[in-house]
């Protein structure tokens, strides 16, 4: 199942709000790495470690080892590519219902970010819970921006520093795997794309978390063209 995730948190909450139009800026150094990976993969990897584990190094180690499942430095991607790329995808694959054009921005000034989402995040969403109220319709929007704003400053706390991962061990399992292991538990991939892995990511939001059929994608590209 390509895409299949179950929550917003990370990076799928964040394509979420940009392509509902709801998060205009992100506090963020895009020439910083991310480390992003796949899930099936960090899931092979724990199949794989607990297979280790209890076949070879319960009577090689003298403590449970530390695997770091990062890909830094097997497939470097920077934030402000992960971003770019999921805007364009966003334009691509757009979702149902969007409050505004999926055109926001990275800042890595806080100040200045902070201005952004004061004049693009707070007062559009008071401007539209006034309207509701006015039209007698259930308020929403303030609630939704602030529950993108706490899962913004979770995700923040790490797109506003550089992070080292040492990835040896998880290099060396990958290097320890047999073909039939490496064919049905591939862990490691050098030759991922981007675009490709971002439509999965976006096209999966839509569809699992989102509720949004596939169907639906021509009427919210010609919505987004309006």
């Amino acid at each position: 199942m390509p895409g299949w995730v179950d929550n917003l948190n990370g990076p799928t909450g964040l394509m979420v709000g940009a392509g509902k139009g709801v998060i205009r800026s992100m506090h963020c150094n895009g020439d910083y790495h991310a480390e992003v990976i796949p899930v099936d993969f960090a899931t092979n990897t724990i199949i794989t470690i607990a297979y280790k584990l209890g076949t070879e190094w319960q009577n090689t180690q003298k403590s449970i080892p530390v695997v770091n499942i990062t890909q830094g430095n097997v497939r470097p991607i920077t934030w402000g590519e992960v971003l770019e790329t999921g805007r364009t995808k966003l334009h691509e694959y757009p979702f149902e219902g969007q409050v505004w054009f999926p055109d926001g921005d990275i800042r890595s000034t806080k100040f200045i970010h902070n201005l952004f989402v004061f004049f693009f995040h707070l007062i559009p969403a008071y401007l539209i819970d006034f309207l509701m109220l006015i039209l007698r319709q259930k308020r929403f929007m303030v609630r939704i921006q602030k529950r993108i704003s706490d899962g913004l400053e979770v995700l923040q706390y790490f797109t506003t520093r550089e992070w080292k991962f040492y990835n040896d061990k998880y290099l060396k399992l990958d290097k320890d795997q047999s073909d039939y292991d490496r064919n049905n538990f591939r862990i490691v991939r050098y030759d991922i794309d981007i675009n490709t892995y971002f439509k999965h990511i976006i096209l999966g939001a839509r569809q699992y978390c989102m509720k949004e059929n596939l169907s639906t994608l021509p009427k919210a590209r010609r919505h987004q063209k309006m």
